[in-house]
């Protein structure tokens, strides 16, 4: 989507959300709506105005789980110290559904982020990148057709194989596995937005 539609979605968002202050959906869409524009700051303060109730629930979990991560990524490409907001994006990914596709999504992709800022620091990022794999991984076998997901996973087998290399390993069956992935993610596959 566009930033038109986008700003549109939010416009009309914030119009319900302030006709009924007590109805979650408005302040969910805006928050959903302002992640993808990159106003990260904007959709936390939608999901902080949601009633406790509301703010418990899955769909809130999984966008504040997202706003986090975005945060992290943010951090990340800039040089800047993501751990933080990839440990926040865990966090919240945990109050979802321990089975819930996206959650295991957010949550692997974090872990990614940890590993390569790990790996950035000197510090031993395998574990790290395995758990992101293996949470990746869940996540695709609820939502095979996750393009995101596989997409994040394509990248933690590409490190996984980076981290066999330095091993003494070829990595080649992470090689495999990661453009397997990239393959799959071509145009046509199932978008879960996240």
């Amino acid at each position: 989507a566009g930033r038109p539609p986008l700003e549109e979605a939010v416009t009309r968002a914030d119009g319900l959300a302030a006709a009924s202050s007590d109805w979650a959906e408005p302040r969910l869409l805006s928050a959903r709506a302002r992640l993808r524009l990159g106003r990260l700051d904007e959709a936390r303060a939608d999901l902080q105005k949601l009633a406790a109730p509301a703010r418990r629930g899955t769909r809130a979990a999984l966008t504040a789980a997202a706003v986090e991560l975005a945060a992290a990524e943010r951090e990340r490409k800039s040089g800047g110290p993501a751990a933080a907001f990839a440990k926040a994006a865990q966090q919240e990914a945990l109050a979802a559904p321990r089975d819930h596709a996206e959650a295991l999504a957010i949550s692997g992709a974090a872990s990614l982020i940890l590993a390569q800022q790990a790996a950035s620091e000197g510090r031993d990022e395998a574990a790290l990148a395995a758990e992101a794999a293996s949470s990746l991984t869940k996540a695709l076998e609820r939502a095979p057709g996750y393009v995101e997901a596989r997409m994040q996973r394509a990248w933690a087998r590409f490190f996984l194989a980076e981290i066999a290399r330095r091993g003494g390993g070829d990595g080649a069956a992470e090689d495999r596995g990661a453009k397997e992935d990239a393959d799959a993610s071509a145009p046509g596959e199932v978008v879960l937005v996240v």
